[in-house]
């Protein structure tokens, strides 16, 4: 009888553990489904931001290609000032991940990864801001 309820004991334990995990997937998946379902949103807010960034400036500043994807077959956009330093931002499971480069020759700072818990329009303005703020420092 001891044994029986050790048994039963580790089976009731590894199923619990089972499906702790299998909730966990399930809710990464669904962060990345919706990562990618507001993807396009996102870019055309940062489309918007570049245009009236482009209006301000008098010409074409900034320009904005989206793709092609990464090697993971990831969403991403990159931005490309007059000067050549470029911002790209890319899908990276259920976050962005931002890197820009440092100067006109393209060496890239590290990357930063930023979640979803803002809006589409304010998680493209959260993107933009600090480099933008940055192209003539």
């Amino acid at each position: 009888d001891l044994y029986r309820r050790l048994g039963a004991s580790h089976r009731r334990r590894d199923e619990a553990a089972q499906l702790s995990a299998r909730a966990i997937q399930e809710r990464d998946d669904a962060r990345q489904l919706t990562c990618r379902r507001r993807w396009p949103t996102i870019v055309d807010a940062m489309r918007t931001l570049v245009n009236c960034y482009n209006e301000g400036t008098g010409g074409e500043t900034l320009i904005i290609v989206e793709g092609p994807t990464g090697q993971d077959e990831e969403p991403m956009v990159t931005v490309t000032a007059r000067g050549g330093r470029a911002l790209v931002v890319a899908v990276d499971g259920a976050d962005l991940v931002v890197r820009a480069s440092e100067d006109e020759n393209g060496g890239m700072q590290g990357e930063q990864w930023i979640g979803l818990d803002r809006t589409d329009e304010a998680t493209a303005s959260y993107v933009l801001q600090n480099w933008l703020a940055q192209l003539d420092a």
